[in-house]
């Protein structure tokens, strides 16, 4: 009986020692875990400074945030863009949804921005404006009194 007492704990060990060294190698040992912050409140990001001209030691201007957004939205109706004035950032990007009861044809006068069909009610077009920085005037193709203007900046 001493014997198989004997045999029963070196195999209970042997998988017991097995078993820690698989949950080791997959990181589920327990260690206690220290907070990296304890401070339940926050502080508003104060913005970077900017600048426009290099300083005298002749280092580079800090980059600053866009002036506009690099996307934003306009709903268009039977009355209209709205809002009719739009500012985005270059490379940014504008969507148009349709919001009325019949199509609506977005027109920039610039092929590569113009909508290639009308946009249906509930659909949404998007626009991608390109690198240059530019106003374009817009408007509704199947309602000419309809215009807006879009600000790339």
């Amino acid at each position: 009986m001493n014997k198989k007492f004997l045999i029963a704990l070196a195999a209970g060990l042997a998988l017991f020692g097995a078993g820690c060294a698989t949950s080791s190698q997959f990181g589920t040992t327990e260690q206690a875990q220290t907070p990296t912050s304890t401070s339940s409140t926050t502080t508003p990001a104060t913005p970077a400074p900017t600048s426009t001209n290099p300083s005298a030691s002749g280092t580079s201007a800090i980059p600053s945030t866009p002036a506009y957004p690099l996307q934003t939205s306009v709903t268009m109706d039977e009355k209209g863009f709205h809002p009719s004035t739009v500012q985005v950032s270059v490379g940014g990007s504008v969507s148009f949804l349709n919001t009325g009861k019949r199509n609506i044809w977005p027109i920039f006068g610039l092929a590569a921005l113009d909508a290639k069909r009308a946009v249906r009610p509930g659909e949404t077009l998007t626009v991608n404006v390109g690198p240059e920085a530019k106003t374009y005037s817009f408007y509704d193709k199947l309602n000419t009194k309809n215009k807006g203007t879009l600000e790339v900046k």
